[in-house]
């Protein structure tokens, strides 16, 4: 997969606004997604997180819009590095990687992939070929005005025909700080392109301040900066929260050296990720996980790194 840097995605947008009066029709036009639903009966349906436990937990479904949200230096791009390598497992994935440089974006995955913080050469020939007929990124260090962004999200989806489409960040997309009216819009087309071009869409978020308490407070869904509809306008959020006080206590001392209480505490988890809302499922709540510093790897539990197994059935 390649994105054509001729691209004039103003153009692709402007397709996204003249597609939308072929998509009014009568009920019956569904029969067959809806019967192979019947079919299915109460079989969990989606894409699926790194981590067993998850999995009848949350599922990521075509045509849903998702919010990641968590503080500066929470982890979130890190955490979605690693999700989507286990998306592009069996389809296509784009990144708009507005914050980050794209070397380092898929240095880290090289590294979550490989279990290792200095892969092999010959792993990084093997990851990079793998990669490279499964995901695309738009490398825009800069703001971009955010119909260039729905005109990607089209190209990406409609073209390349990707199934995870990320945008890191919404900050980085144009719109003026306080501009609520110009967010909800540019979620509107947000959850419009992933219902019709049936993708799912991920968008990392920032969190306000807390008014109380440093990083030790956990945010929930109603701290995430920008328009109060985001989070009612969207099908999932998910919060990211990194505990910091652990990690110092790490960074200041070997295990070796600590106390009785200070090791029980490290038995708790590095990472939350907080199902904060499911529109199309009924789990709500916190899942642990545990930081592998040298691979960069989140696990469901303290160990060693997961082991990444290329999975070649998607043929891009």
């Amino acid at each position: 997969m390649r994105i054509d840097p001729s691209i004039n995605f103003e153009h692709y947008a402007a397709q996204m606004s003249q597609i939308e009066g072929e998509h009014i029709h009568t009920p019956a036009y569904w029969i067959d997604q809806i019967a192979e639903r019947f079919k299915m009966g109460n079989v969990e349906h989606g894409d699926t997180l790194p981590w067993g436990k998850t999995h009848s937990l949350v599922r990521f479904r075509p045509g849903e819009l998702s919010i990641w949200a968590g503080m500066n230096g929470h982890r979130k791009s890190m955490i979605l590095g690693q999700i989507v390598c286990n998306f592009a497992k069996h389809c296509g994935v784009a990144i708009a990687s507005l914050e980050m440089k794209p070397e380092e974006t898929v240095l880290r995955m090289c590294r979550q992939c490989s279990g290792s913080h200095d892969p092999s050469e010959s792993f990084l020939c093997d990851f990079m070929s793998w990669i490279d007929r499964r995901m695309v990124i738009y490398d825009a260090l800069a703001t971009v005005k955010w119909n260039r962004i729905i005109g990607f999200v089209y190209y990406c989806a409609k073209e390349l025909k990707c199934s995870h489409i990320v945008i890191d960040s919404l900050t980085k997309c144009g719109i003026p700080q306080g501009d609520g009216a110009a967010e909800k819009d540019f979620i509107d087309r947000l959850q419009w392109a992933a219902k019709t071009l049936n993708c799912h869409i991920h968008l990392i978020a920032h969190v306000r301040k807390p008014q109380n308490g440093g990083e030790e407070y956990v945010p929930s869904k109603f701290d995430i900066r920008g328009a109060g509809e985001l989070t009612d306008l969207v099908d999932n959020v998910f919060i990211l929260w990194k505990d910091k006080k652990k990690e110092d206590l790490v960074n200041q001392a070997e295990i070796s050296q600590l106390n009785a209480i200070d090791t029980k505490y490290l038995e708790k988890p590095d990472q939350l990720l907080i199902i904060a809302k499911q529109r199309h499922g009924s789990y709500e709540g916190k899942i642990r996980l545990w930081f592998h510093p040298r691979s960069l790897q989140f696990l469901s539990q303290p160990g060693r790194a997961m082991e990444f197994n290329f999975d070649e059935q998607y043929a891009a």
